[in-house]
């Protein structure tokens, strides 16, 4: 994907944050927030040239992720 289109998808998602946020969604938020951070990571690693086989071992815990049940 060129480098345009990334940063434009990129921006877009951080328009759709602070809208919900703006509506008090905060598990609304989170998701797109998590999503964000995928796919910056994403973008990282192909700058880095690491092919997709290895990522598993460099990616860290998408610390955006909430589920219910892991506050209950």
């Amino acid at each position: 994907m060129r480098t345009i289109r990334r940063v434009s998808t990129l921006a877009a998602l951080l328009d759709e944050i602070q809208s919900e946020l703006g509506r008090a969604q905060v598990e609304a938020a989170q998701r797109l927030a998590a999503e964000m951070a995928g796919q910056l990571e994403d973008w990282r690693f192909d700058l880095l040239r690491i092919p997709h086989e290895e990522r598993s071992r460099y990616q860290a815990p998408n610390g955006y992720w909430y589920t219910k049940e892991a506050t209950a």
